[in-house]
């Protein structure tokens, strides 16, 4: 569902994201765009046995292992040991509870982003997302069919800059 234009911060560059987190990785499909895209390494989480040997074959077949990290975990048990900081973190929870919110809410407390980085969710439409979450503000959000994608930027309070 994401496309390059929506992961790309400035047209310009390249990739304007070198440190990137794949959160419920899947098959690593978002991952593996951005290392193709010149990301420096790309951190994938992913606690699903098969998904992980989908990642590892999917970065061999492409000859990207070596920007990569493959953390066969929770996203929970990943985001308390990963340090980061990330400049793009793409997450693609599942649907079926509300691992969307929680996450955001988790990720606004203590953000493993850069000041300015970003978090592109992927979520069911029917799921409202705020405006706003900690350091999280919604950038912009789409609709495709019952999905939807919403991109937050972390911006720091006043009184931090």
């Amino acid at each position: 569902m994401l496309d390059a234009k929506t992961m790309q911060r400035d047209s310009a560059l390249p990739f304007a994201f070198p440190r990137v987190l794949d959160l419920y990785a899947g098959s690593g499909g978002l991952g593996l765009e951005a290392l193709s895209r010149a990301a420096t390494y790309v951190d994938f989480v992913e606690q699903d046995r098969i998904a992980v040997a989908a990642i590892r074959e999917n970065l061999v077949r492409t000859g990207l292992e070596a920007g990569a990290r493959l953390h066969v975990t929770s996203v929970a048990k990943a985001l308390s040991h990963l340090g980061g900081p990330y400049d793009l973190i793409l997450a693609d929870p599942p649907y079926s509870d509300a691992a969307a919110p929680e996450l955001l809410k988790i990720l606004s407390i203590e953000p493993p982003m850069v000041e300015e980085g970003i978090l592109v969710i992927e979520h069911e439409r029917s799921q409202p997302m705020p405006d706003e979450v900690g350091a999280l503000i919604l950038d912009r959000a789409r609709t495709y069919g019952s999905t939807a994608v919403s991109v937050y930027q972390r911006r720091l309070p006043d009184s931090e800059r």
